[in-house]
Order: C-alpha cells, then structure tokens, then sequence
C-alpha cells in the first residue's frame, strides 16, 4: 500500500467531499493502515461501505 499522508478526516473531505467519516470508516481506515486486511464490512445499503474501503 501507499504512503497515506492525510489523515482519516482529511482524505474523506478531499475525495468523497464528506466533512464527518462514520465512526466505522475511521476504525476501518485505521485497521488497513495496520495491515489486518481482507476484512468484512457489513452495514447497511448507503452506510459508505465502498468509501471505506477505497482506501486499499
């Protein structure tokens, strides 16, 4: 994986135009950066599952 300069907040806010992640996607972000991955996203439809993990 790349070098991820920007914190979780900050990436959101410049690629997803999202201000506020959802706690899941900061804990998922957090999570890939230490390298426990595959994981398995459940959460609802529209809930920024993609988002989360587009990150990889």
């Amino acid at each position: 994986m790349q070098n991820i300069s920007l914190n979780v907040r900050d990436f959101y806010k410049k690629y997803f135009q999202i201000d506020e992640p959802y706690e899941f996607q900061e804990r998922i972000w957090d999570l890939i950066l230490q390298g426990k991955n595959p994981l398995l996203v459940r959460a609802p439809t529209g809930s920024g599952k993609t988002e989360a993990v587009l990150v990889t």
